[in-house]
């Protein structure tokens, strides 16, 4: 593992495990759900008087490889419908993007109000 992605996992431990909250998957094909700390933004009235534009369907989920295996192919190359479990709220994936060398994905969720 190269010096920078070795200080790349400590910096996302340490942040999901200040910040973080536990999230889970189960894939809409079967198999047993999957646990990882994720990162979640929902927007806040907070965030309206910051000047911050509110867009109530844009809440952002992130997490980092290897956790949730398979799920970015589902969603991204197989069109699947998936959902992901925070804090008792389930959130429909709707897209889902790579960065950080592909190690780390941000997901474009939407509220639910019941489980898909």
């Amino acid at each position: 593992m190269s010096v920078f992605d070795s200080h790349r996992k400590a910096q996302w431990k340490s942040l999901t495990g200040i910040m973080g909250e536990d999230g889970s998957w189960s894939p809409s094909i079967g198999g047993p759900t999957l646990e990882a700390r994720v990162l979640i933004r929902e927007i806040s009235e907070i965030d309206i008087i910051s000047g911050v534009e509110f867009t109530p369907l844009s809440f952002i989920i992130e997490y980092e490889n290897p956790f949730f295996p398979g799920l970015w192919d589902a969603v991204t190359k197989h069109n699947r419908v998936e959902q992901i479990k925070v804090n008792e709220v389930y959130y429909h994936i709707r897209t889902i993007e790579a960065f950080v060398d592909g190690n780390i994905f941000k997901c474009m969720v939407e509220r639910l109000t019941a489980p898909l």
